[in-house]
């Protein structure tokens, strides 16, 4: 590694054939001082940097290093090879990191031998000693063979790894681990994978990317010329009216599809029943979607194309999975506090409609409708009802009291009747608290059990302040009564010990404060 380099070698008449060999390998070593002698030294100038025992051991590779073994038994600088049994002078033995000794022929040639294997990695070569069950490391395999060689090794490793479950996208080049559950065994859309870096997908079996979506895959050769394939995983259709296979995914998927053929020639990506098709989705045609692809993401799962799945085109002029959007709808809103984004288009916000969410939307529509109710009442009770908000033509809220209603009140929904029910003024809501479980929203009329008016039912129920002995004033999170002190700045969640039923404020037996109580 040096410009100058003096190495101690142990000279001998056996070995001076390999110094011309040492010569015509390396033609700017210059050797300055040769003596036959047991201990000498020569010079060696060299103008290049690095190099490897890999490169002085191939000279040797097959030929016998010593005649006269015994010539050697005596020096303390010479090492006895466990594999041929001869003593070598040190420099060109190799102690591996097992401790077993060996000549750099005999080791070469072991390694050298193993390497043929399909299967040897950089790994997983063993010490070539007999009984020795440790394997070399990946610095002394690089030390033996050729560089071409520890190459080929290491796609070895790479290629077991492949079939061991890990794929590599062959966009980016990333590799990772590659898991098929049991559930996805029978599924024909298990060999679509997305890449974990660069979010495309491609197919694991034929290497296709990306994905060949309503395309043969070219994995075993076939061209799919000779069958109708699926229009879903590219399997062999067992069906022709949509072209599907015997999947249960596929034979889902298209009893959901729309069958009428369109007047472009290209097949319908809608759903069974709708009353106008979807508009065409394939790249080229002429009454292409001006926004959205067959190949495009739906942008409600992040998961399969568009192609993947029947699905609905919405008055808005977006397509989405058609099972997308109703599971979006059946989910509801992600937060505690009710509200209605979640029947907003991802793409545009407006309100999703199509004649086949029907049955879908119905039970967000009762509640919707109720809840509209309820704003109503709760304007009238808090004296908001002809406030400045909703009679200046200029406030956005002009006209619009329920959009006004639903901005300034919270509403929640009882885990225990489903109702929804009153839970605050918004401004009261603290950004700071931490969304309160679902099973702790209850409604008072739930909260109070028994204690109820005969006329006005719930509704109207005196509540007494959860952290102190005063009348609640507040309703705040959906969950907690507030009196006027407890309830300023900072609000006060620290309960205070009431002083026994002849001296409490509120004359009247009730549990311990810190409990939701109805007087």
């Amino acid at each position: 590694s040096t410009q100058s380099t003096t190495i101690k070698v142990w000279l001998h008449s056996a070995f001076q054939p390999y110094i011309a060999t040492i010569s015509s390998l390396f033609p700017t070593v210059t050797i300055d001082k040769v003596n036959q002698g047991l201990n000498d030294t020569i010079s060696l100038q060299t103008p290049h940097r690095g190099g490897r025992v890999s490169a002085l051991a191939s000279p040797f590779v097959g030929t016998p290093l010593a005649t006269t073994p015994a010539l050697y038994d005596a020096d303390e600088s010479a090492e006895f090879c466990d594999l041929c049994c001869v003593m070598y002078p040190r420099p060109l033995t190799i102690t591996t990191e097992c401790g077993h000794v060996s000549c750099l022929t005999c080791l070469s040639l072991s390694v050298q031998k193993r390497c043929a294997n399909p299967y040897a990695t950089p790994s997983n070569l063993l010490c070539p000693h007999e009984y020795c069950q440790s394997f070399l490391s990946r610095n002394e395999v690089r030390q033996l063979v050729s560089p071409e060689a520890f190459v080929s090794l290491e796609w070895n490793e790479l290629r077991n790894l492949l079939q061991g479950g890990a794929v590599q996208c062959p966009g980016c080049g990333y590799l990772f681990e590659r898991i098929v559950s049991d559930d996805l065994q029978n599924d024909p859309l298990r060999d679509k994978l997305t890449c974990v870096a660069c979010h495309d997908t491609f197919c694991a079996m034929c290497y296709t990317f990306p994905y060949h979506d309503g395309r043969p895959c070219r994995h075993g050769g076939d061209d799919g010329s000779a069958a109708p394939r699926c229009r879903y995983c590219s399997n062999p259709a067992q069906s022709s009216d949509p072209p599907v296979c015997d999947a249960p995914t596929c034979r889902s998927r298209g009893q959901q599809a729309c069958v009428v053929p369109k007047s472009c020639g290209h097949h319908c990506y809608g759903s069974c029943g709708e009353q106008s098709c979807v508009t065409c989705l394939e790249e080229g045609c002429s009454a292409k979607h001006p926004q959205q692809s067959a190949d495009d993401y739906c942008v409600i799962c992040f998961t399969d194309s568009l192609a993947d799945a029947p699905c609905l085109q919405l008055e808005c002029g977006h397509v989405f999975h058609k099972a997308c959007i109703e599971k979006k709808i059946e989910q509801r809103w992600p937060c505690s506090r009710i509200n209605f984004k979640f029947l907003q288009c991802p793409l545009c916000e407006k309100e999703m409609v199509h004649h086949l969410l029907a049955k879908t939307m119905a039970p967000v529509n009762k509640l919707r409708e109720a809840l509209e109710k309820r704003y109503e009442d709760r304007l009238k009770i808090e004296g908001m009802d002809e406030c400045e908000a909703l009679t200046d033509p200029q406030s956005r809220y002009f006209k619009k009291p329920l959009v006004y209603a639903a901005d300034q009140f919270n509403y929640y929904q009882c885990s225990k009747c489903k109702r929804p029910y009153f839970g605050g003024l918004r401004r009261c809501q603290d950004v700071e608290r931490d969304e309160p479980d679902k099973s702790d929203l209850i409604c008072g009329g739930c909260c109070a059990g028994s204690a109820q008016c005969d006329r006005h039912g719930h509704t109207y129920l005196e509540w007494k302040c959860k952290y102190c002995c005063n009348t609640a004033v507040w309703f705040c999170w959906g969950t907690t009564h507030f009196c006027e002190l407890c309830h300023s700045p900072p609000r006060k969640t620290v309960r205070e010990e009431c002083e026994g039923e002849e001296r409490c404020p509120l004359a009247a037996k009730h549990p311990p404060n810190g409990t939701e109580f109805a007087l």
